[in-house]
């Protein structure tokens, strides 16, 4: 028998949604992998392939921390997350090509 009320409902999809420190986690760690990406670009020397990885991976994580946090499917902001840690990952390069060419 449940005795559940409503106002349990909602208390327990509060609780199901991350907190805001893992937001700042990981936010502080996706600043990180982008500086890491774009400091050697900006300075004309080739980039660590190895930072893509991290990119998608703190990228997803981080929308999908966020997106869940909105209530919605976090593995939807996973997969929106890694196509723009991609996306970051390629601009990084094109900052390199840009830098030593021109």
């Amino acid at each position: 028998m449940n005795t559940s009320t409503d106002s349990e409902v909602v208390v327990s999809a509060k609780e199901r949604s991350p907190s805001r420190i893992w937001l700042f986690i990981v936010g502080v760690l996706l600043v990180g992998t982008y500086a890491s990406m774009f400091i050697p670009a900006l300075a004309g020397k080739p980039i660590n392939p190895m930072s893509g990885y991290g990119s998608m991976l703190w990228t997803g994580l981080f929308l999908y921390l966020f997106w869940k946090r909105q209530f919605r499917k976090g593995w939807v902001g996973a997969l929106i997350g890694i196509v723009v840690g991609i996306l970051v990952f390629v601009l990084a390069a094109f900052v390199r090509g840009l830098v030593t060419h021109a």
